[in-house]
């Protein structure tokens, strides 16, 4: 359940309990006033704080996603250029497979993190979804990239897309 969403039914049933207490029991004294409902706040993690752009969710489900060509390498591509000049200590840059680029991961979690932010950054919704990183700038579709091998190198090119799902299904 959401914060916004636990933080409403707290209210509500804070507010239950006031009303109900105030008509039972035969006391002449007036009910307090009913307590405040809190002001909802925008959730910080919500969908659209995910995809990092202004887009509702997609109404995909991820399912049947078929592999075409890339929309979104190019700006994939950039994010990872400049993310391993701006954070070169996430990498251990003496080691690679696959690519001339292709560098070693010493922090995952960061590299992950950290791409979703980059790829944000050239105007895209992004998200990692655990496995891949999900790339939309409609909901029409949204493209799968899968970033980091089973060997925690990078994942580069044309071999980083995966797939493409329409509708878009973040």
């Amino acid at each position: 359940m959401s914060r916004r969403r636990a933080a409403f039914c707290l209210a509500f049933l804070v507010l239950c309990a006031a009303l109900w207490a105030g008509t039972c029991g035969g006391s002449h004294s007036p009910a307090a006033p009913p307590t405040p409902e809190p002001t909802a706040t925008p959730d910080p993690h919500g969908p659209q704080a995910e995809a990092g752009c202004g887009l509702p969710p997609g109404t995909g489900d991820g399912q049947g996603c078929p592999r075409q060509v890339s929309s979104y390498l190019p700006e994939v591509e950039r994010a990872l250029d400049r993310l391993v000049h701006r954070r070169p200590e996430i990498f251990d840059l003496t080691q690679t497979r696959g690519c001339g680029e292709c560098y070693l991961v010493h922090d995952t979690a960061a590299y992950v993190e950290e791409m979703v932010n980059e790829v944000r950054s050239e105007g895209a919704c992004a998200r990692w979804d655990g496995e891949e990183l999900a790339v939309k700038r409609t909901n029409d579709f949204n493209d799968q990239y899968d970033i980091l091998t089973f060997e925690n190198f990078v994942r580069r090119d044309n071999g980083s897309y995966r797939a493409t799902c329409y509708p878009a299904w973040f």
